[in-house]
């Protein structure tokens, strides 16, 4: 097959970057001819992105909210090119590609919640709780027609945001990559028929064999921390698709006597790998720990514009010494950070599309901690590779933590759990041949119905 990518940055930048470098270079070592459309350049190792492309194209103007004629140099590159299938990425509209699928199929993988949420976060402004309403009028009360734009406050077309959203319902097949975003997706108008669901697995190698932390297996001792039941924080079922948020724990399940004053001679080292923006929820994941008073420190890994915010917050928690601010760092520099790393956490407030910092964290054997919003519950199955706490509680995120802190043991046998999920559920080539069959059967039934897919 001839494969069209389009994807707004060239080069590596978050996950969705990611996904794209690996789909291509994996569909390319199985004999298909890969594009590139894209829009500008990351700024981060662009050469080695752009190996794994037969050809690349940058276009900006593709990318924009105007028309651009039939007879533009874009139209005319992807007439010469004549893919079997244009396959969609990371983009804000798809008006001058619905001219395209006259010719040529379009297939969407849906990375995050842009397309049917006008705010972006599917979280409210006004009290930060998840959104679980479909786009309508609910969104001009919940001030979804103001963005921050690069020049500052700005207004939002509500009207432009829904016209975009029928538009992608012209698409062949949509991509999701959670049960989450499935039902999104189906609540907002797209036919079932067309929603797959593949979860958006990236190549991190088999699961690493890593040697338990030792650090503080011979000062933990067992207290009555350690007697409280995990599935009283988050009692999800084991099946992936249920995701129903629990019933919250009280302070009180832990038993009495029970105090996070109470100090203890263990150690960990706790983990967040990811943006540093709002809606990741690190300001939940401080206030947790602030409540912890047991040994331990944090490494932060990523940047964003909540950065300064945060670090002020650290200082006014009085929280300086334990917590590092790393930045962005390269893959091998990350593999430093999971080694040493015995817990990693998602805050997510946000409902994450699905959380591909899972499946590292599985790959390294840790244990993870997790908000139970979005596609997490695809992968944390809760008691089993970590600890599912209810959405934006900031207690009872400090109650899981404290519990495998003071539980090596547990965590290592989580660490077990989760390679043992990876291997068996998240096979990076089982994906790869998921989505290559979808492509080929979507040129293959689409090309059917076309009697003449080029003028």
């Amino acid at each position: 097959m001839k494969i069209l990518f389009v994807n707004e940055k060239c080069g590596f930048f978050g996950g969705v970057e990611q996904n794209v470098f690996d789909c291509a270079r994996a569909l390319k070592k199985r004999g298909h001819q890969t594009f590139l459309v894209f829009s500008s350049l990351s700024g981060r190792d662009e050469l080695t992105f752009k190996s794994v492309f037969d050809s690349l194209f940058a276009f900006p103007e593709v990318f924009e909210k105007t028309n651009l004629s039939k007879n533009d140099n874009f139209f005319s590159w992807v007439m010469e090119k004549k893919p079997d299938v244009i396959y969609l990425h990371k983009i804000q509209t798809i008006r001058n590609f619905i001219a395209l699928s006259r010719y040529f199929p379009l297939v969407r993988m849906i990375h995050d919640h842009d397309l049917c949420c006008p705010r972006k976060h599917k979280y409210y402004f006004h009290n930060g709780k998840i959104c679980e309403n479909k786009a309508g009028l609910r969104c001009f009360f919940d001030l979804a027609f103001i963005e921050k734009g690069p020049r500052g406050i700005c207004f939002k077309s509500l009207k432009r945001h829904f016209a975009e959203m029928r538009r992608n319902q012209r698409i062949s097949t949509l991509i999701a990559g959670s049960n989450w975003m499935a039902d999104e997706l189906a609540q907002n108008g797209f036919k079932a028929e067309k929603i797959r669901i593949v979860h958006p697995i990236v190549d991190i190698g088999p699961p690493v064999s890593v040697e338990a932390s030792s650090h503080c297996e011979k000062s933990c001792q067992q207290d009555s921390d350690n007697q409280f039941s995990c599935k009283n924080v988050a009692g999800l079922k084991d099946q992936p698709e249920n995701n129903a948020v629990p019933s919250p724990l009280k302070s009180n399940d832990l038993g009495e006597g029970s105090d996070f004053s109470l100090r203890d001679s263990s150690e960990a080292t706790i983990l967040y790998v990811g943006q540093l923006i709002r809606g990741k929820g690190v300001d939940i994941f401080l206030d947790a720990l602030s409540r912890l008073n047991c040994t331990w420190r944090t490494s932060i890994v990523g940047d964003g514009n909540a950065r300064a915010s945060l670090e002020k917050q650290v200082r006014r928690l009085g929280l300086q010494g334990r917590i590092s601010f790393s930045g962005w760092v390269d893959h091998e520099q990350l593999r430093n950070f999971y080694d040493s790393a015995d817990i990693v956490v998602v805050p997510s407030r946000w409902p994450e599309p699905f959380g591909m910092v899972g499946l590292e964290s599985m790959r390294y054997q840790k244990p993870v901690v997790a908000f139970s919003v979005g596609g997490i519950p695809d992968w944390l199955e809760n008691e089993k590779n970590g600890i599912l706490v209810p959405p934006a509680n900031p207690e009872l995120f400090a109650l899981a933590l404290k519990k495998l802190i003071k539980n090596p043991d547990l965590r290592r046998q989580m660490g077990l759990n989760g390679r043992k999920i990876l291997s068996e559920k998240f096979s990076f080539e089982k994906y790869i041949s998921r989505i290559e069959a979808i492509l080929f059967d979507v040129s293959c039934r689409v090309a059917l119905n076309m009697k003449q897919r080029i003028p």
